[in-house]
């Protein structure tokens, strides 16, 4: 037996900080304790978390095509129907319903792992926040000698880093379009990941538009770029916004949080521009391919590998980075 967990604690808070009914006097973090792994396990139970009912019919599906692959290949039986185990159910007596004693029937297994990118990407947005600043570019060899200070995963080049002041490092950051905002340790931290593709760079140094990451755009391009192909008929809306949710990518659930706005709400943007990110045609969605160098094709391309540098898509792609 498995808990489907769906939504966001925090999000669901009523006035004083308690969760649901304001009669219930829960705070978040009574709610929190409960569905923990380890409480939920000792019961016996596995937990599955999801971030909006559309995520937890993905979920659901993912274990309907398991089960049914596992019956037609022989590794499981099939011994009742829904019906014939809920009358059984009714004639079980209630001890049977105790948590378990015994250990190796405490902490089970889920039936699908969920959200491995998830505190990943919370972190990812922390630590990004802010729109940053863009500046024209530097000269060749002025770049050259940035990437020669910012080559990642040096201790000693993080403490020469260390020892710039705010401007310099700010400058770096600017000729990377990284986000200017945070102390010093951020940005250093920003200079030692590895360096954007230089897409999205000469992008933001025009001034033109680029998705963040994590965000639903975001999200709705490498979605794009994975699951179609140049030339073909594109994704409807409803496709895209199902394979958008699948990639991990937005920050909050591509069918929103109760509110006004949800996953689509910016797509408008990706449409807008000379040349747009995103064509529509018979309400179906597709990068487009041209000018050669800076396509909805390429800068999705560029996304794509940005969202495997900061761990949150969970496409399970072979991605070179």
């Amino acid at each position: 037996m498995s808990y489907l967990i769906e939504g966001d604690v925090s999000k669901r808070t009523v006035h004083g900080g308690n969760v649901g009914r304001r009669s219930w006097g829960q705070t978040e973090e009574d709610v929190n304790n409960a569905i923990t792994t380890e409480n939920l396990g000792k019961l016996g139970f596995s937990k599955m978390e999801s971030r909006s009912h559309r995520e937890s019919m993905m979920i659901l599906s993912r274990i309907a095509r398991d089960v049914s692959w596992k019956v037609k290949n022989g590794s499981i039986d099939i011994k009742y129907t829904y019906d014939e185990l809920s009358r059984m159910m009714k004639h079980c007596d209630r001890s049977k319903g105790d948590p378990p004693t015994d250990r190796i029937h405490q902490n089970p297994a889920p039936p699908v792992i969920t959200n491995t990118a998830r505190a990943a990407s919370k972190e990812i947005q922390s630590r990004n926040g802010g729109n940053g600043g863009r500046a024209p570019s530097v000269s060749a060899q002025g770049a050259d000698k940035m990437d020669e200070i910012i080559a990642p995963g040096d201790a000693a080049k993080r403490t020469k880093l260390m020892k710039m002041s705010m401007d310099g490092l700010k400058k770096l950051c600017r000729e990377r379009a990284d986000v200017l905002s945070g102390s010093k340790s951020d940005l250093v931290q920003r200079l030692l990941r590895p360096r954007k593709p230089e897409v999205l760079i000469s992008r933001a140094r025009r001034n033109q538009y680029v998705p963040k990451i994590p965000s639903s755009n975001a999200a709705l391009m490498i979605a794009l770029y994975i699951h179609s192909f140049p030339g073909g008929e594109g994704l409807s809306k409803e496709r895209l916004m199902t394979l958008a949710e699948e990639t991990g990518v937005s920050k909050d659930p591509m069918d929103g949080n109760g509110g006004f706005y949800d996953g689509w709400s910016g797509v408008k943007r990706l449409q807008e521009g000379d040349p747009p990110l995103i064509s529509v045609q018979k309400r179906k969605y597709s990068l487009t391919e041209n000018p050669p160098g800076s396509s909805g094709r390429e800068v999705a391309k560029a996304l794509h590998i940005v969202a495997h540098q900061e761990q949150i898509c969970r496409c399970g792609l072979n991605v070179n980075i």
